[in-house]
């Protein structure tokens, strides 16, 4: 079982911002988002967008570049917000004028609804502890109207081939069926678990 990093509160804003300030302009857009490699962005987001298909709207909590936008439809209704400033920035920069219903917001979920029919996070808690992790998916499934899916590390890992470029003493992992087991208490028993695209990942789609 991988054992999970869990940061200080207080110092989860500053050490986000130390872990992606200077990836915002990154040339490979995988590096940005910390994803390892580039096939793991691309079949996490795959992963999301064969559930949340089917939505109209979508709020990309910890959106990061948007790379999400690549694979909706574009009459899909999608709004990325983001603790790190810089990225908010950065999208409204080279993707705000777009004639897409595509809109960019820095913003805390936990201040204030967005709501959407899906509301999704990828790798949003790869920083983070379980107090952060649940005060968010509760601000996230306060949102969804209709599902909310996320994504996690997973401890159920064997090794984490590929992912050579990241330091994993400093990461969240998370048991994927204590996990599984505590939203249906939270939230509701109608989720969907996937554990099947690559090794050291998950996905949980609760349906409202």
């Amino acid at each position: 079982m991988r054992k999970s990093f869990e940061i200080e509160t207080e110092n989860y804003l500053p050490q986000l911002r130390e872990l992606y300030v200077d990836r915002v302009n990154a040339i490979e857009p995988y590096r940005s988002a910390r994803f390892g490699q580039p096939e793991f962005q691309s079949v996490r987001l795959e992963v999301i967008w064969d559930i949340v298909s089917d939505c109209k709207s979508v709020l990309d909590v910890g959106c990061g570049r948007a790379e999400f936008i690549e694979y909706i439809d574009n009459d899909v209704a999608y709004h990325g917000i983001d603790l790190v400033e810089e990225f908010i920035t950065w999208l409204k920069e080279r993707r705000g004028h777009w004639p897409y219903p595509w809109t960019f917001e820095c913003h805390d979920l936990r201040d204030e609804p967005r709501p959407a029919e899906a509301v999704i996070g990828s790798s949003v808690f790869a920083l983070c502890n379980d107090e952060i992790f649940w005060s968010m998916l509760d601000a996230m499934w306060e949102s969804a109207t209709k599902i909310l899916v996320f994504n996690c590390k997973s401890t159920c890992a064997e090794s984490m081939d590929g992912w050579e470029d990241q330091d994993y003493d400093v990461q969240y992992f998370r048991d994927p069926f204590e996990t599984l087991k505590e939203c249906s208490k939270r939230y509701t028993s109608k989720i969907l678990y996937r554990h099947d695209y690559f090794n050291g990942d998950f996905t949980l789609g609760i349906y409202r």
